[in-house]
C-alpha cells in the first residue's frame, strides 16, 4: 500500500491487487472522499459501451488532451487524475482540452457531491490553468454544464465549446483569474 502524496491526495492510499487492477482506499479522515470508503478499479477489457478516459500530453503546446468515451463514473475520473499525476510528463500548469465523444456518459446524479468534491480538489492542484470542455453535441455540452453547475471554479477557468479551433484559440490566449471564474461561453 502506498500513499499518493499530500494535498489533493491526502488520506488516499493505493494498492495493487493480485488479480490485476488497483484499489484506492480513502482513510476515514480523507477530506476528498468522505462518503466513498473504497473504490475498486479493475483492469477492463475494451468492451463495447465500456467507459474510457484517455489522455495525451503535448508539452510543445503546454496542453493535456483528454478524451472521454463510453459510460464513466466519478470513480473513473478519480482514476484518470491518478494516472495523469503519475505520468512523468504531467505538468500541473498545462491547460486541458477535455473532449466528450458522441454517446459518452458520466453516470452521476445531478449536483453529485462526489463529482463536485473531485473537481474542486483537482482544480486546487491546477491553479491558474484553463479547462476547455469540447463536444460537437449540444446535448453533451448541456449535460456537462449541468454536471458542473454546483462546482465553484475559483482556481481555474472553465469554458464549453462546440468546435476545437475555438477551444484551442481560447486555451492559447493569456490566462486571467478573477474571483468569479464561473463557466463561461
Amino acid at each position: 500500500m502506498t500513499g499518493m502524496g499530500g494535498g489533493f491526495w491526502a488520506g488516499i492510499r493505493r494498492r495493487d491487487l493480485a488479480g490485476g487492477g488497483t484499489r484506492i482506499d480513502c482513510l476515514p479522515d480523507s477530506h476528498l472522499l468522505r462518503r466513498l470508503q473504497a473504490v475498486d478499479f479493475r483492469k477492463r477489457k475494451s468492451a463495447a459501451g465500456g467507459g474510457m478516459i484517455e489522455y495525451t500530453i503535448d508539452a510543445a503546446q503546454r496542453l493535456i488532451r483528454v478524451r472521454m468515451s463510453g459510460a464513466n463514473r466519478p470513480a473513473d475520473l478519480l482514476q484518470h487524475f491518478s494516472n495523469l499525476t503519475a505520468d512523468p510528463k504531467f505538468d500541473a500548469t498545462f491547460n486541458t482540452l477535455f473532449r466528450i465523444s458522441e454517446g459518452a456518459t458520466l453516470q452521476t446524479t445531478l449536483f453529485d457531491d462526489l463529482l463536485k468534491t473531485l473537481l474542486e480538489q483537482w482544480q486546487r492542484r491546477r491553479k491558474g490553468v484553463k479547462w476547455a470542455v469540447l463536444s460537437s453535441s449540444r446535448i453533451q455540452l448541456a449535460l456537462a454544464k449541468l454536471a458542473t453547475d454546483n462546482v465553484n471554479f475559483q482556481f481555474v477557468q472553465l469554458r464549453f465549446f462546440e468546435d476545437e479551433d475555438s477551444a484551442v484559440k481560447w486555451l492559447s490566449s493569456p490566462t486571467y483569474l478573477s474571483k468569479d471564474n464561473a463557466s463561461g461561453a
